[in-house]
């Protein structure tokens, strides 16, 4: 086992989730433990244990998975996220989960932080001239640029395709608003938004975001990683589907 990791992401907290599967299943338990901080988590050489946990974040917030994030917050805090940006990231996920599943993310954010007297930020300010400012404009130069025009153009002339309005609302919405925070950096946000996808098997929105984290910065390796972390979550259908994907993105 990585002690390393384990001690970094769980300190106090290690044995009693250890425990706690033990008591179902002794052989799951240690797989459970070898799998996740021996085989996953001491992959530091392949992707830094900090950006690994934020991804873990917004897997479990796509897949609506509340008690699990809760569980997942000690490892996020003692690895050095701070509130406003585990509130951030969780916010941007709604582009992969949508609203409900953002909404119980956040109750848990929130919730564990007066249980641990964490103190709650203030919410962060809206940008100068926030009623005013172009969004639909600001959301194509920003995917334009993370995405690149070519996979950029097939994402929105399917939505066009399907509504117009709907292009418009989204381009707006959900990549304006949401993809010029600022508050956390692009690389990471879009590894993030990968692994999310992976674990969703949505292919149609997991080839722009894999271009994404390459155009902001991800190494090849990075995305591999988190590729194969989604399984862990998701499943090995998962993985085979983002492998597939990722395939086409290469060729």
């Amino acid at each position: 086992m990585a002690e390393g990791s384990s001690v970094r992401m769980w300190r106090e907290s290690e044995k009693v989730l250890r425990d706690t599967i033990g008591m179902v299943d002794d052989e799951f338990a240690d797989l459970t433990m070898d799998l996740l901080f021996g085989q996953l988590y001491g992959r530091e050489d392949k992707l830094d244990l900090k950006t690994r946990e934020l991804c873990i974040i917004a897997t479990l917030t796509a897949l609506h998975k509340p008690e699990e994030i809760k569980t997942h917050l000690t490892a996020a805090f003692n690895l050095g996220w701070t509130y406003e940006e585990l509130r951030e990231i969780m916010l941007i996920s709604v582009l992969t989960t949508g609203w409900p599943a953002v909404a119980d993310a956040l109750r848990q954010l929130v919730g564990w932080c007066l249980e641990k007297e964490v103190p709650l930020a203030a919410p962060g300010p809206r940008r100068d001239g926030y009623d005013n400012l172009d969004w639909y404009g600001m959301g194509e130069k920003k995917c334009q640029s993370l995405f690149g025009e070519g996979p950029w153009k097939e994402l929105t002339d399917a939505l066009d395709l399907l509504d117009p309005d709907l292009k418009k609302w989204a381009v707006s919405n959900l990549f304006g608003r949401m993809l010029t925070r600022g508050r956390i950096d692009d690389r990471t946000v879009c590894l993030c938004l990968t692994t999310a996808f992976a674990a969703l098997r949505s292919p149609r929105m997991l080839k722009p975001f894999i271009a994404a984290a390459l155009n902001s910065g991800a190494s090849a390796v990075e995305i591999e990683e988190v590729l194969f972390q989604a399984g862990l979550y998701a499943g090995q259908g998962a993985v085979a589907d983002a492998v597939a994907v990722w395939k086409e993105v290469q060729s």
